[in-house]
Parts: C-alpha cells; structure tokens; sequence
C-alpha cells in the first residue's frame, strides 16, 4: 500500500512538473466539462465572469527573467567597451543605445512580473527578446544617429519591431487564458494592440533609412518606446489585474541596478589593468583615483538599498513614481560611473604627461645651466626617457621595436641615434608645449 501511495505521488509530481504548449498565468485552475480553464471559483461566479482573477505571483525574480537581465547588462558593458562618450557625438550614442535597451527591456519586465509562465510557447518568446538582446549587440560597433548607415539604422528598427511583435503575441496568450473574466479583457487587448502598432510603426521606420542620407526617422524610435513604457505603467491602474504592488517589480528593478554597477565595477578594474603595467606605476595619484572610484560605487549601493527591505511593497502611485523614476537614474547612474572610469585613467595620463614634461623645461637639467650640454647627453636622456615609457606601455605594433633596436642590444652610438630618430615626435610635442620655458632660458643667457 505505502509503495503504492508513494509511487502515485511521484506520478503527480511528474505531471504537475511536465512542460505544456501554453500555460496560464493563474493561481490554480480546474478544467470544465468542455475543457476550459477556471481558478477554483464557485459555479456561479464562473457563469457571472465578472470576478477578478487571481494570479500566479512570484517572490523573487524566475530564471527566465534572471537571464535577460544578464543579457542585458551584457550588452550595455559591450556598449561602453565599444563607444567610450569623448565627445557631444559619442554622447548621443551612449545615451540613445542606453536608452532604447532600458526601454525595450522595461516593457518586457512589466509582462514578466504580472503574467510570467513557464510554458513552451512562453520559452520560444523569451528565445526571441534574447535574440533581440542579441540583435543589439550586432548593431553596437556602428550604432551611431549622427553619422548614419542606414543598414545599422534599418537593423535597429527591425529589432525593435521584433521585440514588440513577440510582446504583443505574450498578450494575446494571456487574453486567451483569461479570456472568461470581463474585467481583464479590455486591459489586455488595449495593452497588446499597444504594442502592435508599436511594432507596425518601428518596422515601416526601416524603409525611411536610405544610404547616404541623414534622416531624423530615428527619433520615432524614442518617441514610440517611451510612449509605450508611460501607457504600460499607467495601464497598471485599470484593472487589479494589471496592479504592480504585489508584484516582484521593485526586485526586478534592483537587480538591474545591481548589474550596472558590478558591469561598472568590471569597467573600472579593467581601467586599472590598463594603466599599471608594473609595481612601480602604482603611485599616490592612482591609488588614490582607484580608491574614490571604488568606494563611489559602494557609497552609491548603500545609499539605493539600505531603504529597501524583504516583503517591503510600495503603494500603486508611489510604486509607479518609484518606477519611473528608475529609468533617469539608470542613465545618470551610468553615464557617472562611465565619468568614475575615465577620470581613474586621466589621472594617470595627467601624473605621466607632468613626468614628460619635465624633460622640456631646461632649467631643471644643470648641464644646460652650465652651458655644458651636448647633442648625445640630450640624445641619450631622450632615448632613456622613451625606452621606459614603452617598457611600461609596450606599442600596439610590432614592428616599432626593431630587434636591432631594442635598449638591451644597442650600442652606445645607435643608442644616440635610436634617441634622435624615436625621441623626435615627443621631442618636438614637448618643445612645443614648453616655449616659454625656453624663452626663460633665452632671458637667463642674456642676463649672463
């Protein structure tokens, strides 16, 4: 009998676990006579359909989910990896890319967090926005509104139409499943044919782009993504069922921002690796700048969750204000950090140009005070200054040390000669640079 009872409670657990086509997103859910679904509710307010359904809710974020937000934070560190902002056309781009991914990821969060299941049709629509991710990750090298290709620019605009095509068909599934309770109807067909013409817009966007030709086509894609966002957040008050107070909203958001900072956290360490070549560059200076860089990104991370607690939900209007207002500080929070990771590699660019500059200023060097300075003793402070500023920062190319060429094999004569020939280009930058400490050495000679 036991061996019986246990082997019946396997086969449940088996069935209870198998993957379907489609799932529905409600709490619990019998099946009628004609095979359709119900959530345990009695007879006659089944008959009535006027009762509000009561939904699958989650504590923590699915796997699912989990796994875009990695993509996510993956393409946004392929981004700032490829476009460094150094100037006002670099700006646009980061802030436009970062945007749009934010946006499209944002709209994709708010379904999951409401209606998620794991289904196979559900599995198949994730496979989709992943390959969107992935789709973003393609157009990242040339992604730029100012100098445009207009493949680049025709791509972009297919893959968002994409993304909002799979979203709208999520929608219509749990139109489908939900499809006995009035109250949800209309919220439901509302949202998902937001996203259709969403999706009908972006893609008639493709075919503006045409090469050679600037256009400003591409302003739509803001317009329409944050017009989307904005409706999806307030179409939350409609019905309970799109309520967002009891949902995992706010985890998935704070997971988010924890990512952008571990991706800036891995930015900043890779800044280090750039600029300490050995124990003698670390100095005062960079221990100093990678110090502020770290303890900024700490500081930041206790000040977003020492608030935040576990159960702690928001109410609907301070939620959707809470929520909204995620989306600026996710920008500001990146273009800063992106700020941390540049100022920690111009500091260090700043304490070695101060070293080189001090080989132009003449009056530091007694042998030109004294007047008994030659061409080989200024060849040879050249050629040692130069050989250790490609020692700790070897060239890119090979073929700038020649093998005859190297400190260790020179003689002392192509040694002078290497000074000259290497040591020209910086020589005549740090001439340039210090002209009046030359003149300030005319005007001691005359004084003499």
């Amino acid at each position: 009998m036991a061996g019986t009872e246990d082997h019946g409670r396997d086969t449940s657990t088996a069935a209870a676990s198998k993957l379907h086509l489609f799932d529905t997103p409600l709490a619990e859910h019998h099946e009628f006579d004609d095979g359709s679904e119900t959530n345990g509710l009695s007879a006659d307010q089944t008959d009535s359909f006027q009762d509000t359904p009561q939904l699958k809710r989650h504590e923590e974020p699915t796997l699912l989910e989990i796994f875009l937000d990695l993509f996510f934070a993956a393409n946004y560190e392929v981004f700032g990896e490829n476009h460094h902002v150094t100037n006002h056309t670099r700006f646009q781009a980061y802030v436009g890319y970062f945007c749009l991914l934010w946006l499209t990821w944002f709209i994709v969060a708010l379904y999951d967090v409401r209606f998620v299941t794991d289904s196979i049709f559900a599995r198949a629509m994730r496979a989709v926005q992943l390959g969107v991710l992935v789709g973003f990750t393609v157009i990242t090298p040339k992604f730029d509104t100012t100098d445009q290709e207009a493949q680049t620019m025709r791509t972009t605009s297919i893959i968002l139409s994409v993304s909002r095509f799979s979203l709208a068909a999520e929608y219509f599934c749990t139109l489908w499943s939900l499809r006995r309770f009035k109250t949800v109807r209309m919220p439901l067909l509302i949202q998902a044919s937001l996203h259709v013409a969403s999706a009908a817009i972006l893609l008639g966007i493709a075919f503006i782009f045409q090469e050679d030709e600037h256009s400003y086509a591409f302003m739509a894609w803001y317009f329409v993504a944050g017009f989307e966002a904005l409706a999806s957040l307030l179409l939350s008050n409609v019905s309970p069922t799109f309520g967002l107070t009891e949902t995992h909203l706010m985890k998935r958001l704070t997971l988010m921002t924890v990512m952008i900072l571990g991706a800036s956290i891995c930015e900043v360490a890779k800044s280090v690796v750039t600029i300490v070549k050995n124990p003698d560059a670390w100095d005062s200076r960079t221990i100093g700048h990678v110090t502020a860089a770290i303890a900024t990104i700490y500081f930041i991370f206790l000040i977003y969750f020492d608030w935040i607690r576990s159960g702690y939900h928001l109410q609907p209007i301070r939620l959707q204000i809470w929520t909204a207002l995620h989306f600026p500080f996710n920008l500001a929070l990146v273009l800063l950090l992106q700020a941390v990771q540049q100022y920690v590699i111009w500091g260090k660019l700043v304490g070695q140009l101060n070293k080189a500059l001090d080989i132009a200023y003449p009056l530091d060097d007694p042998s030109i005070i004294n007047n008994s300075t030659t061409s080989a003793s200024v060849a040879a402070a050249l050629n040692h200054s130069v050989a250790d500023f490609l020692e700790n920062y070897p060239a890119s190319i090979e073929s700038t040390w020649a093998p005859s060429m190297k400190p260790s094999v020179m003689s002392p004569r192509s040694q002078t000669a290497f000074g000259q020939s290497s040591g020209a280009w910086i020589w005549g930058l740090l001439l340039t640079t210090s002209k009046s400490h030359w003149m300030a050495l005319q005007a001691t000679q005359k004084r003499r």
